[in-house]
């Protein structure tokens, strides 16, 4: 099951590359990911209820959310 801290601790990781601290390698800008219909409903869920926990939950097929400086994109993917 994907979580939505496996994304933080990535977005960490990548700008704490020494290639990216030296400059020597760009951190993106946009990340997108496909991932199977349930754990895109999860981490959706998951940020919805940290965001947004008095608003009633809404599915959608694609959201973003920027982590440290990336805009992190999720397409739900239903054919895996």
């Amino acid at each position: 099951m994907t979580k939505l801290k496996d994304f933080v601790d990535f977005a960490y990781s990548l700008v704490n590359m020494e290639e990216v601290k030296k400059g020597e390698f760009p951190n993106p800008k946009e990340i997108t990911f496909q991932l199977d219909k349930i754990n895109h409903a999860l981490v959706q869920r998951e940020i919805h209820e940290l965001k947004n926990p008095k608003e009633e939950f809404q599915h959608s097929d694609i959201f973003e959310l920027d982590i440290i400086g990336i805009n992190f994109k999720f397409i739900e993917n239903d054919s895996r």
